[in-house]
């Protein structure tokens, strides 16, 4: 069996992509760029190092390193582990997850994941056609029978005793992308790419990316986010708001308007004349 793959949400790109290559929207040069993290990181770079300056955070509360960067409405997530595999020698494993929210049909961005996959699907085969050996495609954009509603394609480079492979996977709420690189008994095992996959893995991070969304868009637009206690508090504070007040007690008659002259009585003229004089003598209280 192989080793069970402890990365949360990762894929290595093991070939020397150029991050700014033409053609390529910013998803999908951050992508190239990711990926060239976890080959430099593979050769001795200092992960976290990497990240930092490639403009990715830590993922809070990651029970694992886990890295994420914002593109364009689009997630990208990076994990990676380069520990030894069964045969003592080093197995670095990738996963890169690219997503964006889903919060139902009415509020998920409508900016697609990564729009020019197709274009980054045909320079990570050529790339790697041409590292050392070269990566065989064995398969390409097919129908994954185990994962309803998703594609896959796989590259894998024969080494002799040891193999390395880069797997695809495509899906309308998601991009998965995995390098590994170990004995070809890991390799060759199509648990490898099922183990490096895990949805499971991915379910926190599509929380993680959800609810930022959901946080920032409730703080622009507090009156969609609203619960129905929320709302029927708030209709309630405004009806009270227009109800009656009763009036504020002045010390003197307010000036009527009968014709645009003042109707008060000479007994009510005579208390206002009194009230005034005696507040700018003494101030609010009587002298």
């Amino acid at each position: 069996m192989p080793r069970r793959l402890v990365i949360a949400a990762t894929a290595l790109a093991a070939l020397p992509f150029p991050a700014a290559a033409q053609n390529y929207g910013m998803k999908e040069r951050v992508i190239l760029g990711t990926m060239n993290i976890c080959w430099d990181a593979e050769r001795g770079g200092n992960l976290g190092k990497l990240t930092y300056e490639a403009g990715f955070d830590p993922t809070p509360q990651a029970q694992r390193p886990l890295y994420y960067r914002d593109v364009e409405g689009t997630v990208v997530f990076l994990s990676a582990d380069f520990g030894p595999g069964d045969d003592g020698l080093p197995e670095p494993a990738c996963r890169i997850t690219a997503l964006k929210p889903q919060v139902g049909a009415q509020w998920t961005p409508r900016g697609a994941i990564l729009p020019d996959f197709n274009a980054l699907l045909d320079r990570l085969i050529s790339g790697a056609a041409t590292m050392e050996s070269g990566y065989r495609v064995v398969y390409r954009g097919q129908p994954n029978p185990r994962r309803p509603g998703t594609r896959h394609t796989l590259l894998r480079m024969d080494e002799g005793p040891r193999a390395r492979l880069i797997y695809v996977e495509e899906a309308p709420t998601h991009y998965e992308f995995l390098y590994v690189r170990g004995s070809r008994k890991v390799v060759f095992d199509p648990s490898t790419l099922e183990i490096g996959t895990l949805p499971a893995g991915r379910t926190g991070m599509q929380a993680f990316v959800t609810d930022r969304y959901e946080i920032a868009f409730c703080n622009l637009n507090p009156h969609a986010c609203e619960t129905p206690e929320q709302r029927r508090s708030r209709e309630q504070m405004a009806r009270n708001a227009t109800q009656a007040r009763p009036p504020i007690a002045i010390p003197f008659s307010g000036i009527g308007s009968t014709g645009g002259g003042d109707n008060r009585s000479n007994e009510q003229k005579l208390r206002d004349k009194a009230w005034w004089e005696n507040y700018h003598r003494c101030g609010r209280g009587k002298c």
